[in-house]
């Protein structure tokens, strides 16, 4: 048996990587464009044909942080299938935490990420599609806010978690007031890269 990761120099993948190991194969940018549809299908069959996968688990993603997705709805929108889904997917009322799946449904995400999250839905109504129709072992994955090693450290693309550790470190360093956006009264889940891996 061999596994397919994708995205495996990104947050989630590179956690991936590290717990498997050696004898599954790696994908990053460089080796194939997963926006390219014959790039894709070229290198998934070159790798289940010569080097024996069997199970493909996609965590390639065009991903940034609030502000990121803010300035960038559409090409976030057009760049994303994966099956690693957000937690973005949530709507933005009605909802209690912690987050359930049944909650999906129950309105519109936020309208801050709203090209981002539609993204995440619309491929996890597709997986289940597929599933049904194939009878297949397709899954999506909803994890919360993901941060660890190999994230968005950016000031203002990053993800909320590495982006306050960057802007306490230069805080500490300037001997500044750390500015943090919001009035802390949002709740927020996160869960650690190696954990979810």
């Amino acid at each position: 048996m061999s596994i397919l990761v994708t995205g495996s120099d990104g947050l989630v993948g590179s956690s991936l990587k590290k717990l498997l190991g050696d004898g599954h194969v790696y994908h990053t940018r460089k080796d194939a464009e997963l926006t390219n549809k014959e790039q894709t299908l070229d290198y998934i069959n070159y790798h289940v044909k010569h080097s024996g996968v069997d199970t493909i688990i996609n965590c390639a993603a065009k991903v940034g942080g609030v502000q990121a997705n803010m300035k960038n709805n559409k090409k976030f929108f057009i760049d994303n299938f994966v099956n690693i889904l957000s937690t973005c997917i949530f709507p933005d009322k009605n909802i209690t935490y912690p987050l359930t799946a049944n909650q999906i449904n129950l309105g519109p995400p936020h309208f801050s990420n709203h090209g981002y999250a539609y993204a995440k839905r619309l491929a996890g109504y597709e997986m289940n599609i597929v599933k049904q129709v194939l009878n297949s072992n397709w899954v999506s994955v909803v994890p919360t806010n993901v941060y660890g090693p190999s994230d968005n450290f950016h000031l203002e693309d990053g993800h909320m978690i590495p982006a306050m550790i960057h802007r306490a470190f230069l805080a500490n360093k300037n001997k500044e007031k750390m500015v943090v956006w919001g009035d802390g009264s949002p709740l927020r889940q996160v869960i650690y890269s190696e954990d979810l891996a």
